[in-house]
């Protein structure tokens, strides 16, 4: 501005005098076309001005002259002087607590433009129109040495100017093709998708696009909320951060999520023939807007909201249940009681002993300490179906809890890796874990067991273990008591017995897997096995046994007392009553089956039906030594049961005629249920106790876990019901006759 004054006076070397004075300093000329006729320095014509000037290239249609930054000490002294001294508005502020900086965007527009939606607000910043004043002083274009700082090298002030482009890459991609210096290419550092190149005095220009920026400044202002892999939930269904970008052709910023649940999705992060992330299943993935994702909270934020003291006259309980319970019992007027005084003792977090967080979003441990403080007394918590992504921020829990010995991490996605038992010391008064549903296979299971050096009780059900690796050397899973490994993939026994090298071992639950037989080869018919040599309790119900040799092969094992064996393919063409009968006859030490309780009348019956049943077959047996040793093969029990009830071949007479004259046939019915059978006929022995007549009858109706009532009808008699209610006392203390009926209720 100055220059072009002085331009139109006749005084030229008061000019330049003046300009000196000013900081202008004259230039030795290199190029004559910039000194006039009086040898004095100028600068452009007009005429040379616009032959400079080229016509624009059809590749720049879309750019504008968005922003000018510079750098600023103390914003309470700048802000007041950029509004109210020079009248500008404050268009954008945005945060960046991870980097320590704050950016004020100011300009010359209408507040009431500003749309009030974050990713629109900070998309229109970036649209605004900008100007640049380029001043040029003569002499300057033939200095060896110029002195024009570009502010990005010490001592720092002037930033960049910034260019908004369409298309960030193509304009990068004709820039190359004209030689321009790069500072900083799209794809170059942790800031995708802008660009920075210099003008010929090393001027640093900022090349951005508007959608681009947005996506990236909103994923770098809450970068720990979309860090990849970060757990979420929408809608009440979980999954995993795969992806923070656009999408196609749509604007604003999409989360690429791989749900837990595959129906949730739609594709497999593949959509529209791009290639975004790969999801675990053909159908688990989709894209999602931020607003949708809820990223989690602290374990202790979780802990003050879900037992945190409630000040209203339900203690927090939610009325619409309340009312749908109301209306369930046909009870308008049901009032809940001590609620209130239960919250209050559980508001105490420092009494807590106890804490059930499952689903409640939990993502981070919170605040070195905290939780220490918070609850020092906890020994129990459970983190089920929570947002936690990693054993680190687990063992950052745990190690905060010294009294913490129970702990479930239930259907929560946390990847293992190898050397995880350097987080051992946060689990070292751990001794009952629950990791199920998510999964993990056997591998998982031993990396994650070496974290575990106090280990009693683990349950790994509903994972994808299909095979158990041998040998078992984990120093730590030698110290399991108890493990489940219900509704997993193990087909094949030989798996099952890798893990009977466990010393104290005394609970197995294989429920729910895909073995098909159970074999100890190793071992003669009727001898014991080593494996397994403590183990009392044994689950294995929904597995694919088809044949009673498996059945038997449990003898062989020292200390078994308690099996689980339900809906098995081998139990479809027996009655409750023959099976069970079938199953305490095969396996002598035997206390409980299915949970009831074996009397010794019910195994003595058991036993003598077992040895009728196959009498004819042992008898054929007895002249031809490889059919007996193929019948002792499947029925190993059988020469015990021989030698054990002192009969011969062939039953005397007596015993059948006692058998006989103590045995009645009775019929159940339950007239309270239509749904159940209408009448089943049983055999009963008249010296058999009632309770076990009632054991009898929850099989035969299958009560739910209820106990049901049983009264009897004499047939031919009066039709009035008399009442069994003398658990303990025999059949025949009620003169129970053959053809009677049992009634049934509950």
């Amino acid at each position: 501005m100055v220059a072009s004054i002085f331009h139109k006076k006749v005084y030229p070397e008061l000019c330049q005098r003046i300009l000196r004075n000013n900081g202008f300093h004259g230039r030795v000329p290199r190029k004559k076309s910039y000194i006039n006729a009086m040898g004095e320095h100028t600068g452009l014509t007009n005429c040379e001005a616009r032959e400079l000037c080229k016509k624009p290239d059809p590749a720049t249609n879309g750019y504008i002259m968005q922003q000018t930054m510079y750098r600023i000490k103390d914003p309470r002294k700048s802000l007041p002087f950029y509004t109210e001294v020079l009248g500008m508005q404050l268009l954008q502020k945005l945060d960046f607590p991870e980097m320590k900086f704050s950016l004020y965007f100011l300009g010359y527009e209408d507040p009431k433009d500003i749309p009030t939606d974050k990713r629109e607000s900070i998309e229109w910043t970036f649209s605004r129109k900008a100007t640049l004043e380029l001043t040029h002083n003569w002499g300057t274009e033939t200095d060896p040495d110029p002195k024009y700082h570009n502010g990005n090298t010490e001592p720092r002030g002037f930033g960049h100017i910034g260019i908004t482009v369409p298309d960030v890459e193509k304009a990068c991609e004709r820039f190359e093709k004209l030689n321009v210096e790069f500072v900083k290419k799209p794809n170059d550092g942790n800031m995708k998708g802008i660009a920075f190149i210099k003008d010929p005095d090393g001027y640093w220009i900022e090349i951005l696009n508007p959608v681009n920026i947005a996506n990236l400044i909103l994923s770098m202002v809450e970068d720990k909320k979309y860090e990849i892999d970060s757990r979420i939930e929408c809608d009440g269904h979980q999954g995993t951060l795969k992806y923070v970008g656009p999408v196609g052709k749509t604007k604003g910023l999409w989360l690429g999520i791989d749900w837990d649940d595959p129906t949730r999705g739609k594709h497999n992060g593949t959509y529209e023939g791009v290639k975004y992330f790969k999801a675990r299943h053909p159908t688990s993935g989709s894209f999602i807007r931020p607003g949708k994702a809820k990223f989690g909270i602290s374990c202790p934020e979780a802990i003050k909201i879900r037992y945190g003291l409630i000040n209203d006259e339900l203690a927090g309980i939610d009325r619409d249940t309340l009312t749908s319970l109301q209306k369930e019992i046909n009870a308008p007027f049901l009032e809940v009681v001590g609620f209130s005084k239960v919250n209050k003792k559980q508001s105490k977090f420092d009494q807590l002993k106890i804490v059930w967080l499952r689903e409640q979003c939990v993502s981070t441990t919170g605040n070195p300490g905290e939780l220490k403080e918070l609850c020092p007394n906890l020994e129990e918590l459970d983190l089920s179906k929570n947002l936690i992504n990693s054993w680190q921020i687990i063992a950052d829990i745990c190690c905060q809890l010294d009294c913490l010995v129970r702990l479930n991490l239930s259907e929560n996605y946390l990847p293992t890796e190898e050397n995880m038992e350097i987080l051992k010391d946060s689990f070292f008064m751990l001794k009952y874990l629950t990791i199920a549903r998510m999964n993990y296979n056997w591998f998982d299971i031993q990396r994650c067991m070496s974290m575990f050096p106090s280990l009693q009780e683990l349950s790994v059900s509903f994972n994808i273990v299909n095979i158990i690796h041998k040998p078992i050397k984990d120093e730590n899973l030698m110290k399991i008591c108890k493990l489940t490994l219900e509704g997993n993939l193990i087909s094949n026994w030989d798996d099952i017995l890798k893990l009977g090298s466990l010393p104290r071992l005394e609970y197995l639950n294989l429920n729910s897997n895909k073995i098909d037989k159970i074999r100890f080869l190793t071992v003669e018919p009727t001898a014991k096995t080593t494996a397994f040599f403590n183990l009392r309790q044994l689950h294995i119900s929904q597995n694919n046994i088809s044949e009673w040799q498996s059945v038997s092969e449990l003898e062989k094992l020292n200390n078994l007392e308690d099996l689980k064996f339900r809906e098995n393919p081998i139990l479809k063409n027996e009655n409750l009553e023959t099976a069970r009968q079938l199953i305490i006859a095969r396996i002598s030490k035997l206390k409980s089956l299915n949970g009831t309780e074996i009397l010794q009348d019910e195994r003595r019956g058991a036993e003598y039906d077992y040895l009728k049943l196959f009498l004819s077959k042992w008898t054929e047996t007895e002249n031809d030594a490889d059919k007996r040793n193929r019948f002792i093969i499947e029925h190993p029990r059988y020469p015990t049961l021989v030698a054990k009830c002192g009969i011969s071949d062939i039953p005397s007479p007596k015993v059948k005629v006692e058998m006989v004259s103590n045995v009645i046939t009775v019929e159940f019915v339950c007239p309270d249920h239509p749904n159940q059978p209408r009448g089943i006929k049983r055999k009963l022995l008249k010296d058999m106790e009632v309770q076990k007549v009632i054991g009898l009858a929850q099989r035969l109706f299958r009560t739910g876990g209820k106990i049901p009532r049983l009264s009897f009808i004499q047939q031919n008699l009066s039709k009035d019901e008399i009442l069994l209610d003398k658990p303990l006392q025999e059949l025949r203390y009620y003169s129970i006759q053959d053809g009677d009926q049992v009634i049934v209720r509950w």
